[in-house]
């Protein structure tokens, strides 16, 4: 999927009007209307903020990857990392058996 019909989708997700997005990245409606259409691309700082706007990673935003990275989880993820050995060790023993019920197997 193409940047332009990327960002279009996304901000239609998240319920936002161009002019909500724009103020959210700094810039202004106009240019996220170019972006959509894909009359212009966006910088790489312009694509960071729209990113951070919509709460997806440059790479989800400009089609690089497809599958859109939760960053709740991600944020849990880097608090468990920091975590003792054996507190790591006792949530992913915890987490398996979550999934194993849920799924039948584990990742």
């Amino acid at each position: 999927m193409e940047l332009a019909h990327r960002l279009s989708t996304l901000r239609k997700e998240k319920g936002f009007s161009q002019q909500e997005l724009a103020t959210l990245a700094g810039t202004h409606p106009n240019v996220i209307g170019k972006y959509e259409l894909g009359m212009a691309l966006p910088s790489v700082d312009m694509a960071g903020k729209l990113a951070h706007a919509l709460d997806v990673s440059i790479d989800y935003l400009v089609g690089n990857i497809e599958i859109n990275v939760d960053n709740t989880l991600l944020d849990k993820i880097k608090s468990l990392l920091k975590l003792p050995e054996d507190v790591k060790r006792s949530v992913m023993h915890t987490l398996d058996n979550v999934l194993l019920k849920a799924t039948g197997s584990i990742a």
